[in-house]
């Protein structure tokens, strides 16, 4: 039963990391409408081999399925935070996930993404307004599980 109800209660988990995929991915999406960043989040389809042989994937409706699928993606940091941080209630926490977050993958996985500049070539507007994005979205994410872990906590320790 307490399994259960232990399972049950780590459910937010999965509602806060899609909702900060999708709140990050469309802030990239605005960004760059605004060309503030020279791409948006169907950036994410270039994984794929298909990315050059369907059009649309490059437009807009290719955008608004990779919100979607940034938002699904993003549940795993979630959870890697929920299982490293999730008892620091300080947004620095949060914060330093983030930078983290952005360090790996623009500077880890940047060269499995084809097309995608290195750090240096993108230039100071396109990383500094895509690191406040990766820092707004680990302070949402972080921010959210830390409080919602410890109301789970206080829950179980007065019921």
């Amino acid at each position: 039963m307490e399994k259960e109800g232990r399972q049950k209660s780590q459910g937010f988990i999965y509602t806060i990391g899609f909702a900060g995929g999708v709140l990050g991915a469309f802030t990239a999406y605005v960004s760059h409408f605004f060309n503030f960043i020279p791409f948006g989040p169907a950036v994410i389809w270039q994984f794929w081999p298909w990315y050059y042989t369907i059009p649309w994937l490059r437009g807009p409706w290719g955008h608004m399925t990779a919100i979607v699928l940034i938002g699904l993606l993003s549940i795993l940091p979630a959870w890697l935070y929920y299982l490293l941080f999730s008892n620091m209630e300080t947004p620095w926490a949060g914060i330093w996930f983030g930078v983290a977050l952005w360090m790996i993958i623009f500077l880890g996985l940047h060269p499995l993404i084809p097309g995608l500049k290195s750090v240096q070539q993108l230039g100071w507007q396109t990383n500094i307004v895509l690191l406040c994005i990766f820092i707004l979205y680990g302070l949402f994410v972080g921010y959210s599980i830390s409080y919602e872990a410890g109301q789970h906590d206080m829950d179980d320790q007065s019921g």
